[in-house]
């Protein structure tokens, strides 16, 4: 049997099994009624993903098995139907923003419900042979294979909007004060934190970790996150640790290691001719920084002080020429400016040539 394909009756309790398919096919699905077929979402849409939820939690998690994680994995739940709500809530965000109708609430938290499942169906699998038992050996391979089928699914929609719209549920808790959040707000960062953790935890065979034409290879999963904004996300994780965001510093590092595990440091921070490569954007900005420090310092030498009230004279005696004297704090400020003060004082005056004695 090919791993992944859902056909061993056995390994899963039917009637388990019979109870997630039935939830899966109550949550939603394409409506064949119109001629593009979009998603809609069932009647009790929200009390399906709340039971998925409680059968993760209570089944799986309490009983220490993955049995109901195997039994999803054998639908369409995070393949197609989880993927497309998300896309459709995020389209109509976009929607909004240009004019549209804002989702209800309601959405919102069926947006939500979605992101508490996923993040623990991409949860990276963990087998120990003191703690794993004959249940998780039995069905790691194939856990495996369906978080790669999710990652795909996840990475390469075509509207390219899942990363996006799961970036949309932390957006109000970065707009509330640090002091303000609630226990219920740094649940939802950390949630989206981890479900960025877990899909760089994805990894394809070692042999495909670097090529671009797999879908779920690291450089086409960086290169959706940089598409869709979720590394300006972590760095401004990174960047506010400490002080705006205080739990998700682990989970920020983790993400980082995954993205630059077994990359050498030499090919991130490149020499030319021994000195560090700088960015040219950051070479403008530091030579306009020095254009305006010059500036300032040349208006605050030719400033008034509390002390320019007082008189300054400078007086120079020359043997043939006489004296030369020049005022005010300006003509003290160099050399230069001493001279200039000097020449703007000189006046010209036309020398009388004496008569020459006539001849008698």
């Amino acid at each position: 049997m090919e791993i992944g394909s859902g056909q061993n009756s056995s390994a899963v309790d039917p009637e388990l099994k019979a109870f997630i398919t039935n939830l899966v096919s109550a949550l939603g699905g394409p409506d064949l009624a119109q001629a593009h077929k979009p998603y809609k979402l069932g009647d009790d849409a929200m009390a399906c993903l709340r039971d998925i939820k409680r059968w993760i939690k209570g089944y799986d998690e309490r009983m220490d098995r993955w049995d109901v994680a195997r039994a999803i994995s054998e639908t369409s739940l995070v393949t197609f139907d989880l993927v497309e709500i998300l896309t459709k809530w995020e389209l109509e965000h976009q929607g909004a923003s240009s004019g549209g109708n804002r989702p209800s609430r309601h959405m919102d938290r069926i947006a939500l419900a979605c992101l508490e499942l996923l993040v623990p169906l991409t949860w990276p699998l963990e087998l120990n042979r003191t703690t794993s038992t004959n249940n998780h050996y039995k069905h790691a391979p194939y856990l495996n294979a369906a978080r790669i089928r999710y990652k795909k699914a996840i990475m390469n929609h075509p509207q390219k909007a899942v990363l996006r719209a799961i970036l949309r549920l932390a957006i109000p808790v970065l707009r509330t004060d640090v002091r303000a959040r609630t226990i219920r707000d740094e649940g939802i960062l950390k949630l989206v934190v981890f479900f960025f953790r877990n899909i760089l935890a994805i990894d394809p065979p070692e042999a495909q970790l670097y090529d671009v034409n797999n879908d779920v290879s690291r450089v086409n999963t960086v290169m959706a996150f940089q598409e869709q904004s979720v590394l300006d996300f972590l760095n401004m994780l990174a960047s506010g640790m400490g002080k705006d965001f205080v739990g998700q510093d682990t989970a920020v590092l983790e993400c980082l290691f995954y993205m630059l595990r077994g990359i050498e440091a030499t090919e991130l921070y490149s020499e030319v001719s021994g000195e560090v490569r700088k960015n040219p954007a950051n070479s403008s900005l530091e030579e306009l920084l020095d254009q305006e420090k010059e500036l300032k310092k040349k208006n605050h030498m030719n400033s008034s002080s509390r002390h320019s009230r007082f008189g300054t004279m400078v007086s120079v005696n020359f043997q043939n020429e006489g004296r030369y004297t020049v005022s005010g704090q300006t003509a003290l400020n160099n050399t230069t400016s001493s001279l200039d003060k000097l020449d703007q004082n000189k006046k010209w005056r036309k020398r009388s040539n004496p008569k020459k004695g006539k001849g008698v």
